[in-house]
Order: C-alpha cells, then sequence, then structure tokens
C-alpha cells in the first residue's frame, strides 16, 4: 500500500504529497488503507457480496429443491456441502441465505438511518420540547432488552422477512438519534451557523446544507457497526423461528433446522457454513467500521 502511495505521488509529480495538500476524502482513504485489518474487511464482504449476487450462476441448485433420494448426505456426490433434512443442497442454501441476510442488515440499518437522523436532527436543531419529547421516546425504547421487544413484536407481526426488516428497523434507531443530537449541539452554536441564521436561510437549509455534512463521519462509522448488529439480530430471530420463514434460507433459520444434538455430532455440513459465515462476515464489517473510526479522527487516525 505504502509503495502504491509512492507511485500516486510521482504520478502527480511530487516526491511526497503532505497532509496539508490533502482533502479530508483523500485523507480519510490514506489512514483507512494504513489500517491492514480494515482493509482486509473490505476485502471479505466484497468477495461475499460478489458470490452472493452471483448465487444464480454458481449454484447448482435451487435453495428450495427437495430431493428426497438425497436426505442427510454427507458432502460430495454433487452436493459439495452435503444435503439437510428434506435434501435440499446445503451450499445453495448458503448461498441464497447470504443473500436474505445481508439484505435484511442493509435494509434495516437504512431504516434505522432514516429515523435515527430525522429525530437526531430535529431533536438537536430545535430543541426545547422538541429535543425532551424525542429523547423521552428514545429512552423509552432503550430502557427495556433489546431481544425481549423483538420477539414480542416479531410474534404480533408474525415470522417473515418484510415484518424482520421493520423490527430490527424500528427499534435500532435509538443510538443512533442520540449520537446525531450530541453531534449537532455541539455544532449549531459555531459562527459560521450563526452566519447563516444572520442571511436569512431556513432552518431546513442550514440543516441539510451546513449541519448535516458536519456529522456525515460518526453517521458512515454508526452505519457500518449496525449493518453487523442486523445481521446478528437477524440470525438470532431466524433461529428462534422468528425470523425469516423456511423454505426461505437465511443463515440464521440454516441454524435452527441444524439444533437437534444428532445434528450437531454426526451433521457439522448443515451448521458450521452458516456459523463461520456470521462469524466471518460479522467480524470483517467490524473491522471496517473501527478502521473508518481512526481514519474519520485526526488523533485516532495519525
Amino acid at each position: 500500500m505504502k509503495k502504491l502511495w509512492m507511485r500516486l505521488c510521482q504520478m502527480h509529480g511530487r516526491k511526497e504529497l503532505s497532509a496539508e495538500h490533502l482533502s479530508f476524502g483523500q485523507l480519510t482513504i490514506k489512514r483507512f488503507c494504513r489500517d491492514r485489518w480494515a482493509v482486509f474487511g473490505c476485502i471479505v464482504i466484497l468477495a461475499v457480496l460478489c458470490i452472493v449476487l452471483a448465487a444464480p450462476v454458481i449454484c447448482e441448485y435451487k435453495p428450495e429443491t427437495i430431493d428426497k433420494s438425497m436426505i442427510r448426505k454427507a458432502p460430495g456426490e454433487g452436493h459439495i456441502l452435503g444435503t439437510d433434512d428434506y435434501g435440499r443442497d446445503v451450499f445453495s442454501r448458503l448461498v441464497y441465505g447470504g443473500r436474505v441476510s445481508m439484505a435484511v442488515a442493509v435494509c434495516a440499518t437504512a431504516l434505522q438511518l432514516f429515523f435515527g437522523i430525522v429525530l437526531g436532527s430535529f431533536a438537536g436543531y430545535f430543541g426545547k420540547w422538541v429535543d425532551s419529547f424525542i429523547m423521552r421516546v428514545a429512552d423509552v425504547f432503550m430502557c427495556f432488552p433489546f431481544y425481549i421487544i423483538a420477539v414480542c413484536l416479531a410474534a404480533i407481526l408474525g415470522p417473515g422477512l418484510r415484518n424482520t426488516i421493520i423490527i430490527l428497523g424500528f427499534l435500532g434507531w435509538p443510538s443512533l438519534c442520540r449520537m446525531v443530537r450530541a453531534e449537532i449541539l455541539s455544532i449549531k452554536e459555531n459562527d459560521f451557523i450563526m452566519a447563516a441564521k444572520s442571511l436569512g436561510l431556513s432552518s431546513g437549509e442550514i440543516m441539510f446544507r451546513h449541519i448535516l455534512p458536519n456529522v456525515i463521519s460518526p453517521i458512515i462509522v454508526s452505519a457500518t457497526l449496525s449493518v453487523a448488529g442486523a445481521i446478528m439480530s437477524e440470525a438470532s430471530l431466524s433461529f428462534l423461528n422468528l425470523g425469516v420463514k423456511i423454505p426461505q434460507p437465511s443463515w440464521g433459520n440454516m441454524l435452527s433446522s441444524a439444533q437437534s444434538m444428532n445434528t450437531l455430532i454426526n451433521e457439522w455440513w448443515r451448521w458450521v457454513p452458516p456459523g463461520l459465515c456470521i462469524i466471518i462476515v460479522i467480524l470483517s464489517i467490524n473491522y471496517i467500521g473501527e478502521g473508518l473510526r481512526k481514519a474519520m479522527t485526526p488523533k485516532a487516525g495519525e
């Protein structure tokens, strides 16, 4: 990476580019690329995304296809990761399940960002009773254990892909909301905000053009870590049969279908691959989030 950086410097006719000549984005990328674990996490996530998106090409079998003559077969005989209770190909279900788990995580994080940024911005900028009301609502959400409320909502709404996304998105916004509120409270009294108000700019213009661009860094870091949390939460709900419904595969319900003692002892191919996928993806996303935090925080990145 250092050689690549020096090469880029030579292409620009400079022996070395100092921090003074770099924009915030360029400096962030430079710091991020110094973190080997963060770069490794990016490579792993990109590889996983390429595999799950290419599922129709690389999977010989459909994930829902049942073959009663191939029930509980060990890896081999045309099934590189064996089959499950219904003769379904485990590799196909693993790849298509990765699609579902990643889609749930991204969509749920998008909902969390929407609620967290909107409500946090209103609370931090307008203050007074608006701030008090939103923060008390956030306190109510945060005072109950996440999984207890998630299980109750899943039992009421019923399992399913859409309901899982709604539950995770609806319950995950308070921490982001508090973070956005705190950042805005520290920015809104700055001179450039006062100048914008004196020029007659509307609250919306000040919010979207001057305040939110200055809090985008912690939002990006929080969103990255929220994706990892959403993958874990989806797997937990699906493991309890309250998330993604079978026969639609996900890493969580693959683990759920393999929880008998006989399967754990004698059929490792049904629970080891999805468990490893969850661990590897979550660790990689956490490495990326930590790398972004260091890269976007000057004192931490240097």
